[in-house]
Formats: C-alpha cells, structure tokens, sequence
C-alpha cells in the first residue's frame, strides 16, 4: 500500500503558489513512478493551456491536453500518477468525487491542497486507506 510520496520541494510550492493566487481551483498531473510497493516518487507536475471548466469547486482539463500529457510521462518512462488539485476556502478532505475520479483514472493516489488567503495545506490520500499519506521532500 502507497504511504510515502517523494517530492522535490520546489515543485510542490509551485502548485501551492498557484493554488494562493486564485479563487478557483486549479488542477496538474502528477509525472513520476511507483519506486517501491509503498513508495511514489512525483518528478513534475504538469499543467493546462487553459482549462476547459474552472471555478471555486470544480476543474476540468480538455481531453486533449489530458493525453499530451499522458504522452508526455510515457516519453519520459514514467506515468501519470494522480492529480493534484486544490480547494480554496476550505479543507483538503478527498470528496465522493474526488475518490471517484481516481478510481475511474485508475491512479494510486489522490492529491489536494487546501488553501486559506496565504496558507495552504497538501495531503496526498492512497485510495485504500482513510489515512494521509506521508510527503518527504527530496
């Protein structure tokens, strides 16, 4: 069972940075690999152009973009491992859709950054356990 998540540093406070300069909620890919049975390791984050849908509970990328990225990761000999989105104004809790939306993408784990004003918070959830996963920067 996925327990740990190893992330540079730089690259979650990218996401967290966007997430705090806007009212909507923002959405990347998560590029990386499955390095041991409890263990991802998360190489970049991958953003839209534009996204198709946006506000203050919902985003959606164009499918387009969805399989550039897929394409991207497969270049790079690695995999789309979830997506990482944000909730502004309240907590990062995984909803009935955002456990959904990881089933039927079939990703290992589930990412959201709750961002209060100039605070945020990112909790990464396997999709077996109620339990947050533990980030280690690298």
């Amino acid at each position: 069972m996925i327990s740990k998540i190893k992330i540079k540093k730089s690259i979650l406070d990218g996401f967290r940075k966007r997430a705090r300069n806007t009212d909507l909620e923002i959405q990347g890919y998560l590029i990386g690999s499955i390095k041991a049975i409890d263990t991802i390791v998360i190489d970049s984050i991958e953003y839209p152009t534009e996204y198709c849908r946006q506000t203050s509970s919902r985003v959606v990328w164009y499918a387009e973009e969805v399989e550039l990225v897929k394409k991207k990761a497969e270049q790079l000999d690695r995999v789309v491992i979830a997506d990482l989105h944000s909730h502004p104004q309240w907590d990062a809790v995984m909803s009935r859709i955002d456990y959904e939306g990881c089933v039927k993408e079939n990703f290992p784990i589930c990412g959201i950054c709750s961002v209060y004003g100039n605070k945020t918070r990112v909790r990464f959830w396997n999709m077996t356990s109620p339990l947050p996963c533990e980030i280690i920067y690298i």
